[in-house]
C-alpha cells in the first residue's frame, strides 16, 4: 500500500479495500445466513 501512496492513487487503494471489506462482510453474512 505503500506504492499507492506514492504513486499519488491513494483514493484507488481506498476503494479496493472498501470492495475486499464488503466482500468479506458479505461472505461473512453468507455463512451466518446458511447456518440459521
Amino acid at each position: 500500500f505503500w506504492l499507492g501512496r506514492r504513486l499519488g492513487s491513494l483514493s484507488i487503494w481506498r476503494f479496493i479495500d472498501g470492495a475486499v471489506a464488503l466482500m468479506m462482510w458479505g461472505t461473512a453474512a453468507a455463512l451466518v445466513w446458511g447456518l440459521f
